[in-house]
Formats: C-alpha cells, sequence, structure tokens
C-alpha cells in the first residue's frame, strides 16, 4: 500500500512543484530509475494530504479562478465580517484550515488591531478584551512564510499576538501572509491548522498572489470604518451642542458630562473643568471630588498654572495626557491622581475663538484615558464645553473671561449666541447674512467667519457697494474687457474672480442699484459670471456674506430690493445688536480704545474715572461702537492727566433730538473742523509737527494741516510755544 502511494506521488504534479520548490535538479524519466532515490529525497510530511487540496493544486486554472475570485469578493466589501467571511470562503477551496485572522498594525507597530470573526470559537474566548493588542514589532518577512507552533521562537510569538493562544488550543501549523499598501506593511493574515506540515510550499506563491487584493480590502474596510466613525462623531457633537445650549449653570453642565459626554467618551473617574485668571486657574468639580484635600485648596485658593499640565496646554494648545506617574509630582492634579488611584486623564484645550480660556479634563482607571483616535472628537466636545462655561453666569461661580472672538470684545449674553452659531456656519460655505444697526462691527463678524472658515487661507475680499456709483459697481464684481466702455483702457478683473476660492464680503448690499441685482443673483444662483464687453462665461467659487444696516423686508416691500435676491440672501442671516443693548460691553471696548489711543498719542492713561463710565454706560449710542471709539478719541485728546474724568459727548442732548437737531445745525461742517483742529494745537502747544504735534495727533501730514489751519484762518501765534 505504501509503495502505490509513494509512485502515486513520482508521477503527480506534485512531485514536480516539490522538486521546484525544493531547489532540486530535476533527472528526466527517460532514464531509468535507481533505488538511490529513496536516500537522495527526503519525502514531505503531506503526501497524504486530502484529495480536496492536492486537487486544487493540480488544477492550475483552478487556482487562477481562486485568485481572482478573491479580488473580486474581498475589494468591494465594508465590513469586518464581510471581509473574513469572503477571504475564508474563498481560500478553503485553495486549501483548508481551521481558524484564520486579520492583524492591522497601529502607526507604532508595537500594537495591532485583529479582525477576529473566523477564529475557532475556543480560541476566540480566550482573546483580552483591549481594542488593541501589544506586540514587539512587524514581521519580518515581504512574502508568506509557514512555521510549526512547536518551533516558533519567542520572538515570533511576541510579533504574533494571537500565536500563543492558537499553540495552546492545540494547532499544529500556521502561515502568515504579510499585507503590504504601496511599500508599507499594514498588517497580517494568519490561517492555523490543528494538523502536522498542513501546508506546502507551493501554496506560498498562491498566498503572494492573493495577499495584494486582500489588502486592499483591509484597506476598503479601513477606510469605510473611519467614515462611518466620523459620521457618527459629527452627529454626536450635533446633539452635544444642542444639549450644551440649554446648559446655565454649574451642575446642568456636570449632569451634561453623565448622561451624554462620559457614555460616547467612556472614561470612568469623572471629569473637571479649569477656567484662568491671570496666573492662576481655579477649578469647577463635581461632588464626588469635593473631599479630596487637593481640591479643597484648590477651591479655596486656584492653583498656579505654572509648573502644572495646564502649562502646557496652554503652551502647545492641544491635547495633553496626564498620568498618575508623571513629572509634575508636585502639581495639584497629580497628588489628586496619585490619592484617589486614578492611574490616568487627559486634558483638552477650552477654546473660543483664538483664545483658551481654561481646560477640560477626564479621568480613568485604565492605562489610557483615551485612545488616539478619540482626540478630535474629545476636543470637539471641549469646544462646546467652552461655550457652555461661558453661558455659566449664576452668582458664585468662577468667574467668565471675556470671549476674544478674533477683534470682537465682548461678555455679552446676545453675542454668546452668535459666537455659537458663527462658528457652525463658519465651517459650510453657506451665504451669511448680517443685519444690524451702523456701527455694530459687520465687518469684523464677517472677517471672524472668513477667518474661522477653510477659506482663510486666502484674502477675504471685500466691496462696499455704497461706496460706487452703479456703472462702476457693475465693474467692480465682474471686471472688464479693455474698451467695453469709454475710460476702459485695460481688461480689470473683478472682484468675484479675485476672491476665487476665497469669500466676497459686500457691504452695504441694499445699496446696490436695482438694475444690479439681477445679475448679482445669477452670479449666486449659477456660480459662474461674464466680465463687460465679453461673453465668454467664467466659473466661479465664492463664498458670499453680505451685510446691510437696511430692513430688507420693508424694502422688498417697497419695490427697491428683489425677493428672489432676499431669499438667495438670507440662508443664515445673524442679526448684531446695537451697543445700548449690550451695555455690559461698553466698559471694555471703551478701555479697549483707551489702549489704542495710547499708542496713537503716545500718552499713558491709567483709566477712567467712575463718573466717565456711568456716562458712557447711560448713553443711548445711536452710533453704536464706532461712536464710542470717536469719543473715546475725542476725550483722551482733550485730557491733560493721566485719568480720563471727562467725556465729550456729541453736544445735542439724548432726551430732545428736535432740539439736538436744531442746536448740530448752528454749526457749519468747517466751524466743527476748526473746532477740531483748535482742541489739538491747544493740546499741543500750538505745535504743528513732530512727535508730539498736532499733525501727529490728527493722523494728517503736516502739510495738510497747515493748508487746512491757512483756509480756516488759524494762525500759530495764537498758541503760546512750549
Amino acid at each position: 500500500m505504501v509503495v502505490k502511494q509513494l509512485i502515486d506521488f513520482f508521477i503527480s504534479r506534485d512531485f514536480l512543484l516539490y522538486l521546484v520548490n525544493s531547489h532540486f535538479q530535476f533527472t528526466p524519466f527517460s532514464e531509468p530509475p535507481v533505488p538511490e532515490i529513496f536516500i537522495t529525497f527526503t519525502l514531505p510530511d503531506d503526501i497524504m494530504r486530502s484529495q480536496t487540496s492536492k486537487a486544487a493544486l493540480d488544477d492550475i486554472d483552478a487556482i487562477n479562478r481562486h485568485i481572482t475570485n478573491i479580488s473580486n469578493t474581498v475589494t468591494p466589501v465594508s465590513s469586518r465580517r464581510q471581509l473574513m467571511n469572503s477571504i475564508q470562503m474563498e481560500m478553503r477551496k485553495i486549501i483548508d484550515f481551521d481558524s484564520s485572522y486579520i492583524a492591522v498594525y497601529n502607526q507604532d507597530y508595537l500594537s495591532c488591531t485583529c479582525c477576529t470573526e473566523n477564529l475557532l470559537p475556543q480560541v476566540a474566548a480566550g482573546i483580552p478584551s483591549a481594542q488593541a493588542l501589544p506586540c514587539t514589532g512587524p514581521v519580518k518577512h515581504s512574502k508568506p512564510f509557514t512555521f510549526r507552533f512547536d518551533e516558533a521562537g519567542n520572538a515570533l510569538y511576541g510579533q504574533l499576538p494571537l500565536a500563543a493562544i492558537h499553540r495552546d488550543k492545540g494547532f499544529k501549523t500556521a502561515c502568515i501572509i504579510p499585507l503590504i499598501m504601496q511599500g508599507v506593511l499594514m498588517g497580517y493574515l494568519m490561517i492555523a491548522s490543528l494538523h502536522d506540515d498542513h501546508f506546502h510550499p507551493a501554496h506560498l506563491s498562491i498566498f503572494e498572489k492573493v495577499a495584494g487584493p486582500i489588502a486592499t480590502g483591509v484597506s476598503n474596510v479601513l477606510l469605510y470604518e473611519k467614515l462611518l466613525v466620523a459620521r457618527e462623531e459629527k452627529n454626536q457633537l450635533l446633539a452635544i451642542s444642542e444639549a450644551m445650549a440649554t446648559v446655565r449653570d454649574k451642575d446642568a453642565l456636570f449632569k451634561m458630562m453623565i448622561d451624554r459626554i462620559q457614555p460616547i467618551l467612556g472614561f470612568d473617574r469623572g471629569a473637571q473643568i479649569y477656567t484662568i485668571s491671570q496666573d492662576k486657574a481655579t477649578v469647577f468639580f463635581p461632588d464626588d471630588f469635593a473631599s479630596d484635600p487637593a481640591f479643597q485648596e484648590i477651591a479655596a485658593y486656584g492653583f498656579p498654572i505654572i509648573g502644572s499640565p495646564l502649562e502646557t496646554v496652554l503652551a502647545t494648545g492641544e491635547i495633553f495626557p496626564i498620568y498618575r506617574e508623571s513629572p509634575y509630582k508636585d502639581a495639584l492634579i497629580i497628588r489628586m491622581m496619585d490619592r484617589l488611584q486614578i492611574n490616568s486623564g487627559i486634558m483638552a484645550p477650552l477654546r473660543i475663538g483664538g483664545t483658551i480660556i481654561g481646560s477640560f479634563q477626564v479621568f480613568s482607571s485604565g492605562r489610557e484615558a483615551l485612545t488616539k483616535e478619540q482626540y478630535p472628537l474629545f476636543q470637539g466636545i471641549a469646544d462646546q464645553v467652552a461655550l457652555a462655561v461661558q453661558h455659566i453666569s449664576l452668582q458664585g461661580e468662577a468667574p467668565v473671561p471675556p470671549s476674544h472672538f478674533e477683534e470682537i470684545i465682548s461678555r455679552s449674553k446676545k453675542l454668546l449666541e452668535i459666537f455659537r452659531n458663527i462658528q457652525l456656519v463658519s465651517r459650510t460655505d453657506t451665504t451669511v447674512l448680517l443685519l444690524g444697526e451702523t456701527g455694530t462691527g459687520k465687518e469684523l463678524f464677517a472677517k471672524a467667519i472668513h477667518n474661522l472658515s477653510a477659506r482663510k487661507g486666502k484674502t477675504l475680499i471685500k466691496l462696499n457697494c455704497a461706496a460706487l456709483p452703479a456703472h462702476l459697481i457693475e465693474s467692480e464684481l465682474f471686471g472688464h474687457e479693455r474698451g467695453a466702455f469709454t475710460g476702459a483702457i485695460d481688461r480689470r478683473i473683478g472682484k468675484f474672480e479675485i476672491a476665487d476660492g476665497s469669500t466676497l464680503f459686500l457691504d452695504e448690499i441694499g445699496e446696490l442699484p436695482l438694475e444690479l441685482q439681477a445679475k448679482l443673483l445669477r452670479a449666486l444662483q449659477e456660480k459662474e459670471i461674464e466680465r463687460l464687453g465679453s461673453n465668454k462665461v467664467i466659473k466661479t467659487n465664492v463664498r458670499i456674506i453680505a451685510a446691510t444696516n437696511r430692513d430688507l423686508q420693508k424694502e422688498v416691500a417697497a419695490g427697491r430690493f428683489r425677493s428672489d435676491l432676499y431669499f438667495r440672501l438670507n440662508v443664515f442671516p445673524i442679526l448684531l445688536p446695537p451697543l445700548r443693548e449690550r451695555k455690559e460691553d461698553i466698559p471694555l471696548l471703551a478701555n479697549h480704545f483707551l489702549r489704542k489711543m495710547e499708542e496713537k498719542l503716545g500718552r499713558e492713561f491709567r483709566g477712567m474715572s467712575t463718573k466717565v463710565i456711568q456716562e458712557l454706560t447711560n448713553y443711548s449710542w445711536p452710533g453704536n461702537i464706532r461712536e464710542l471709539e470717536h469719543v473715546i478719541e475725542r476725550s483722551a485728546i482733550v485730557t491733560k492727566g493721566k485719568v480720563m474724568t471727562s467725556l465729550h459727548l456729541p453736544p445735542f442732548p439724548e432726551e430732545s433730538p428736535s432740539a439736538g437737531v436744531q442746536q448740530w445745525s448752528l454749526k457749519t461742517w468747517k466751524e466743527h473742523e476748526k473746532e477740531y483742529i483748535l482742541q489739538a494745537l491747544n493740546l499741543c502747544n500750538g505745535r504743528v509737527s513732530g512727535a508730539k504735534g498736532a499733525a501727529k495727533i490728527l493722523d494728517i501730514p503736516p502739510t495738510t494741516l497747515e493748508s487746512k489751519m491757512r483756509k480756516l484762518g488759524i494762525r500759530k501765534q495764537h498758541f503760546p510755544m512750549e
């Protein structure tokens, strides 16, 4: 019986493949066989393998079909289970096996995640629950190889985290198929057998051919999983954002953390929020931590930022992990973690615009509070927490620092909601319509939207629709060709073309002539324009921000503004409150403008008297922030000391506008200009030029000032020189 099996082997394709793969020289069968052949060759132990495996290796056409089938079935799948089922089904047509899994290395090659759907049940039961399994490094082969579990060394077991479990469950042999994408080792496929010497050397060349399609399939599944995670994180952030909008106190905020944030991030030892005040930080903390001495100390005195993990967060503006075994041994937070047996934590900056107002941290009993894959979601949640912290204004809460949203200075509750809306809409290309009275800072809000958007790499393009006559606005917007009209001596590129890929801010959109509104509407709808004097269509990619102090609905009703253009612009309206509705911001803004005047006038100011602050707060500010800035400038010019003790408000009384108009009309424009120049010259003791001259204060050239003085009849000798 044995002799017959040997003869069958020698006349089969298996013998030929064995010779080729073993690098033996083949002797033609025309020569008479000699008995020494049994001494020359050592026969493989897999002669008695199953007829299925033998037929698969003998049939080259079948093998090629299997390779094609593997490529066709694994590359389009979108889930790990589909991938592993497809691999198992097609690979078993080549060779039978008992268990398989795919390992995908993490970035450092010191851990990997595994697709374990097709493991033998008794093997799967022994796998640790950790999401990532540690390993000592990548496999050292670029091509498929086989090994026996009883002969493998510790180095290989370190590279294959599930190999030891297979060995302990009685597996004998395995084949490792490295998975390489674009020259980078991304992981491997292991197929294992409970039988000795199950894999034939001829299988390796087949496995090498299927490694590429399998690697592509794994890559596709991982990419699809990332897309699903990103979509889920977006939905989670949106839900948290909506919930955070209702938070008004510390208790509600921490209830939100337990109910909504903890299930998403998975931390198990609590959370904290730090807010910054000068060189110290104060801490919000839940009742669970209140008995800890470190937190009692923080609650009473705050803690220094220097020498704490918070210092690193403020310096880098990035997420920072913290550990019980930390170099910040003296920091209160590390002392608390040590006493409460908290192994790890992680801190994220609380950001409002470009300013960090504190940090948000969560704690865990595990080795890592969060995985690196969770960092973007954690930072997104921290940004929402930052907005909630600014909403909290109950008596006794930690002080909320003012929000410096780009160039916008405010602690007004009305603007907090606007800041939140700006952060949301800036991430999109949605058209924004800024509404509000003159002087409310619409251009600053347009800059903030642009600078927070994906288009911030390009310059914000601006056009004031009220600053030019109708025939020039069309050329400014869409450009013109040479000879398009009288005076068009050169080609001109319009604002739409200049703003391609960027943002176009159309200020005073309500002043746009009716005949141009239809052309603007077409540019917005079709995203294409034509230069004056040309019929060539130019595609544009422009994000529009428009602003007006007019009531566009009334303008539409009066027939002065197209309704279709109004609806096209009114996609995301933002109504900016007038300064009289933001009285808590008036002292902040006044001090900000006073600091600017220090630099402009080259003088030091120590502040304003209580009387001045009261007058500023009580005034209605019909000109809003612009008027406030001019009042502070005018008052600073005439202030003789370092403290502003008097305010130079407009001369007409607020309570009787009709009388005010009459009083104001008593002076001509030249009279006001003369009075203003006289005040500046009086402040400078008659000096016109130089660092301390009136021209410097008025921000005009000395020659221009002297010309105005001559026209207005002002003589230098009227003022005593220094």
